[in-house]
């Protein structure tokens, strides 16, 4: 008795995995094609996957199956709009594929920061099944991305009344409630979400009620599901760092430190340091600190940064200080009130003036925040003189402890407390500025208004205003703003910046030169961060090359997420004919903006990935660059990245590392179209 032979499929798969890469069967068509192109992908032949998931496309054009594994086999090869063009077909192709072509693009979307095309995808889902509150649940999780609470909230209460027993949509809600100020609803929610959690996944709502419950300043309650969670998943070093910071804020010395000396690894060494640091930066001993801290900040930890400037600042070392609060304000997220009183701090010990009044500019963004901690905070501001604030600001600090987290707490001579004063104005306004990576540009505008109107004495909402203005092409709204915002307050650094932008988008570099110029002589010499990424191509259009590569090395060293200024630095590598700096600014790009390389790329018909190490020539690069340059649109921040494609597009760019595409995800990814596919074969 013969066996039987196993179907062309099977023997198709044996091949491919065999290495035979040039392995095809026509009878099996698109689908076999697609066998291969997902093969050829995961074997880092990104070319020619692209081609073999093009013809297969072309082959079954009405053929939802192809649709979704040919959208996966693009995202591979980083055509992203041709992925998501696929996805979108399977959808018209079958009805019965909607659910998951929109999931998938959800996924696909909002690892690459395309918010707008996560919003779609939504719509599109819900128009197939309006009553599933999966897309509810994914609507309040964009807006928590991009911190549109309200619409978070709607969204989540949305769906729970479709679905009141989904332990997920409470602890979305939860989360908004939280980060929103509502404590005692969210507190409701976090209770509801751990009772109703599925008990595989009891770990993760213990996890998330720890720090839902941290921000709203229950650290009883924070403790007890940090704890429950972490004996149900020990390998957690963020939430064991967490309790150990618990601890110590409420006084506990040596558990901070014993539980900070327990977790493995880097980030536990680097945590259990920073404890130290901050507890001989409490005792007086700055030099022993410092040393600590140093080593502290071998991983990012914005904690860490603070107490490392307020070592420094203790020390006078006050050009380090003001390094080290621009790093912690790069990585940290979250009201750092913190960071602009050690800011303050800074500059009057450089400057002392203690009879003199203080720049509003200087205090603002924690005025409201030292009159709640500190009993000498109100009439300090009343009186508004340099002296008695720098008292009634290091009596704040030293009320808060050892606490340098975004959720503050301090004792109030009773009692440990949660600061009820959750924003100031820069960061109310960036948060209201950040919205556009979800909301309609002109919720985003109403937001920033509403941010004006609260605080009218303040240049900030308008210059956010103005900057947010100039990314979406209205350069003379954005001038208007920028001015307003200097009339009102003329040392406001960011005001200048944007105009000196707005010069160099008109043809005016040397205008352009002349407005940073006049900046910084307001700012009494300083250059901020932000001015480094704005004159860089000023100064190159005016023939000075070397100052704009300083200006833009400078820049992408104190922010690494600032991608204008990387883009810049590759056309300006090109223009100097730096190869090897072009290629390093290019293949940052590609990993950390790779929805931007590639919607730029796509515009000019150029590559920007192909087989194995492919790195397009000198020529093709530049050529991405500069229309990638275009696209931003001026935009040279570093936590709120947003271009405008060629067809009108307005897309952002994922703040953080570039983790939008790890290996791992894609082969997962790939593997599971490869089992779909055999399965739709007659081969599974």
């Amino acid at each position: 008795m013969t066996r039987a032979a196993p179907p062309p499929a099977r023997r198709l798969q044996a091949a491919l995995d065999a290495g035979d890469l040039d392995a095809h069967d026509p009878r099996l068509g698109a689908r076999g094609s697609l066998l291969r192109a997902v093969a050829l992908a995961r074997h880092g032949r990104l070319a020619q996957a692209r081609a073999a998931a093009e013809a297969a496309l072309k082959d079954r054009p009405d053929d939802a199956a192809v649709a979704l594994a040919a959208a996966a086999v693009l995202r591979a090869t980083h055509d992203y709009q041709r992925c998501l063009d696929a996805l979108a077909a399977a959808a018209r192709a079958a009805p019965a594929a909607t659910r998951a072509a929109a999931t998938r693009i959800v996924g696909y979307a909002s690892a690459l920061g395309w918010e707008r095309e996560v919003a779609a995808a939504i719509a599109l889902g819900r128009a197939a099944d309006p009553t599933d509150p999966t897309w509810d649940a994914f609507e309040a999780q964009l807006h928590l991305r991009s911190g549109d609470l309200e619409l978070a909230i709607a969204a989540a209460r949305r769906g729970l009344q479709r679905a009141p027993e989904s332990a997920k949509l409470r602890m979305e809600l939860a989360a908004a409630l939280a980060r929103a100020g509502h404590d005692h609803d969210c507190a409701l929610e976090v209770a509801a979400a751990v009772r109703l959690a599925p008990a595989d996944d009891a770990a993760f709502y213990h996890r998330a009620a720890a720090f839902a419950l941290l921000e709203t300043g229950d650290l009883a309650g924070a403790a007890r599901h940090g704890e429950a969670g972490l004996r149900l998943r020990p390998d957690d070093p963020a939430l064991a760092l967490t309790l150990a910071d618990m601890s110590l804020w409420t006084g506990d010395r040596a558990r901070a430190l014993a539980r900070a000396e327990a977790v493995p690894g880097p980030r536990g060494r680097a945590g259990a340091c920073r404890i130290r640091g901050q507890l001989q930066l409490a005792d007086g001993d700055g030099d022993a600190a410092l040393r600590e801290l140093e080593l502290a900040c071998s991983v990012p930890d914005p904690a860490a940064e603070l107490s490392r400037a307020e070592a420094l600042i203790r020390l006078r070392a006050w050009e380090p200080a003001h390094a080290a609060l621009t790093r912690a304000t790069a990585i940290g997220d979250g009201y750092l009130f913190a960071a602009w009183m050690l800011r303050f701090l800074a500059a009057a010990g450089e400057r002392p003036a203690p009879d003199a009044p203080v720049n509003p500019r200087q205090i603002e963004e924690f005025a409201e925040a030292l009159a709640e901690v500190s009993p000498h905070g109100p009439a300090a501001l009343a009186a508004d003189r340099q002296g008695p604030l720098v008292d009634a600001t290091r009596d704040a600090l030293a009320r808060m402890g050892c606490n340098r987290s975004a959720f503050a707490t301090y004792h109030d001579g009773h009692v440990l407390r949660r600061l009820s004063t959750r924003t100031g104005v820069r960061h109310a306004s960036r948060q209201a500025l950040q919205t556009i990576r979800s909301a309609d540009p002109a919720r985003a505008l109403a937001l920033l208004d509403a941010a004006c109107a609260r605080w009218p004495r303040s240049s900030l909402p308008l210059a956010h205003r103005g900057e947010l203005r100039m990314w979406l092409g209205d350069d003379a709204g954005a001038r208007a703003d920028l001015e307003g915002a200097i009339a009102i307050n003329p040392r406001t650094r960011w005001a200048y910046v944007g105009l000196t932008l707005l010069a160099q988008r008109t043809g005016d570099p040397a205008g352009a030169l002349a407005v940073s110029a006049a900046g910084i002589a307001q700012m009494r010499g300083t250059v901020g961060p932000a001015v480094h990424a704005h004159r860089a191509g000023a100064r190159a259009a005016t023939g000075d090359l070397a100052g704009a590569l300083a200006d833009l090395e400078h820049a992408v060293v104190s922010h690494p997420a600032r991608i204008g200024a990387w883009v810049e630095l590759g056309l300006t590598y090109a223009a100097a004919g730096d190869q090897p700096g072009l290629v390093r600014a290019f293949d940052h790009l590609r990993a950390h903006a790779p929805g931007l390389v590639s919607d730029a790329a796509a515009a000019v018909q150029r590559p920007a990935w192909g087989d194995m190490s492919f790195t397009p020539c000198s020529e093709d690069q530049a050529t991405i660059l500069a229309e990638a340059l275009v696209m931003l649109r001026g935009n040279r921040s570093s936590t709120c990245v947003t271009y405008v494609t060629r067809a009108g597009q307005l897309r952002t760019v994922p703040h953080g590392p570039a983790a939008a595409h790890p290996m791992t995800r894609i082969d997962a990814d790939l593997t599971g179209i490869r089992t779909m596919l055999l399965r739709s074969l007659g081969a599974s």
